[in-house]
């Protein structure tokens, strides 16, 4: 099963899990705490565009400088990025991908 696979069969229960949620019982209770950090575990492997930012121009072109996480925002220098070879997030473990970079089938 792939990545995305999993992450659409995980969502299909958890609408049905709230759906099917008596009066007596509050959703969360029929969806654990458990399933729902399995989920953001399996959104964060699949690969994201980093955000860029610069704060200057070369040749009349953005010259990129930052980039922030798309799930937790925080914020790397791109050269410390590159250097590093970091692919994931250190801070959350978002998979990250080049925004201009194909997407990855066989997730």
């Amino acid at each position: 099963m792939k990545t995305r696979e999993a992450i659409e069969r995980l969502q299909e229960r958890k609408k049905i899990a709230i759906e099917l949620c008596p009066k007596d019982l509050r959703p969360d209770e029929m969806w654990p705490d458990e399933a729902e950090m399995s989920l953001n575990a399996l959104k964060r492997d699949l690969p994201q565009d980093l955000y860029l930012e610069g704060d200057g121009y070369a040749n009349g072109l953005p010259v990129y400088d930052t980039a922030r996480c798309p799930w937790c925002d925080d914020a790397f220098e791109i050269e410390e990025i590159k250097s590093n070879g970091w692919k994931y997030c250190p801070y959350c473990g978002q998979r990250w991908k080049w925004p201009d970079a194909p997407d990855e089938e066989g997730e």
